[in-house]
């Protein structure tokens, strides 16, 4: 379904965003890809987006080669990739279900699809009773499960996740993890960007980690992985020694 054939990515400034990027993404999967930051993984959804092209390389969605898209084709692509944000981005003016309504007409779908759709993806992520209000009465996991509905209203075949859960505490985390596995189960691609340890261990779906541009793991039911951990663990050492006068 998604193919990265050799991409690179280098900026006008002269900074080495991606480096000989392969891999493959087949329909129905749920892949996570992890790393620290600066390792490449915004990069990677703006190419996939359309929002960036690479330098050198193909990227093919359902054997599109979406580098060569002219400009008029790229909104029509977008159409087939929801897109969660870390920080929401919804329309603080409109209430709830207007937010969600918007993203269907903006593909201009008929009056009665949107009619029929926004409620049943109220119900799916547990907001029906919310659907007159505005975000700003709303918390925090009731936002992002707002973002979740308008990602998926128009059926995209791929979903798009970066930091879903950032701005999330644990259990409201849990809960949009959870909603993310249905749409998953109900056939749609997710490809999630994250620095959330617990859930990547626990949930051992895909895993693709990435550093200094490059893919240096890819594993079918993989974990977190040490390196950003040991890192961490090796500067919090050396405060400690340094508050002690060890150093």
């Amino acid at each position: 379904m998604i193919k990265l054939c050799n991409v690179s990515k280098t900026y006008p400034n002269g900074n080495v965003a991606l480096q000989d990027i392969n891999i493959e993404i087949e329909k129905g999967e749920f892949v996570f890809f992890v790393g620290p930051s600066g390792a490449g993984k915004s990069t990677l959804a703006k190419l996939l987006l359309r929002e960036e092209v690479p330098t050198s390389g193909e990227i093919l969605v359902n054997g599109v080669n979406i580098v060569k898209l002219r400009r008029h084709q790229i909104p029509y692509y977008r159409r087939g990739i929801g897109v969660v944000f870390q920080d929401f981005r919804l329309l603080p003016e409109k209430t709830v279900y207007e937010n969600v309504a918007f993203a269907m007409q903006v593909v201009e779908a008929p009056r009665r699809e949107i009619l029929r759709q926004v409620p049943a993806v109220l119900h799916l992520v547990g907001l029906s009773h919310k659907s007159r209000s505005k975000p700003s009465q709303l918390s925090g996991g009731e936002q992002q499960r707002v973002g979740l509905a308008r990602a998926i209203v128009n059926n995209p075949p791929v979903l798009l996740a970066d930091e879903p859960t950032g701005n999330l505490d644990p259990e409201t985390s849990w809960e949009i993890m959870r909603l993310l596995v249905e749409i998953n189960r109900r056939g749609t691609t997710v490809i999630m960007a994250t620095h959330a340890r617990d859930i990547v261990d626990t949930m051992k779906k895909r895993v693709v980690a990435l550093e200094g541009g490059r893919i240096v793991r890819d594993e079918k039911q993989g974990s977190y992985g040490c390196e950003e951990t040991k890192f961490l663990e090796d500067r919090e050492i050396t405060s400690l020694k340094k508050g002690f006068g060890l150093l």
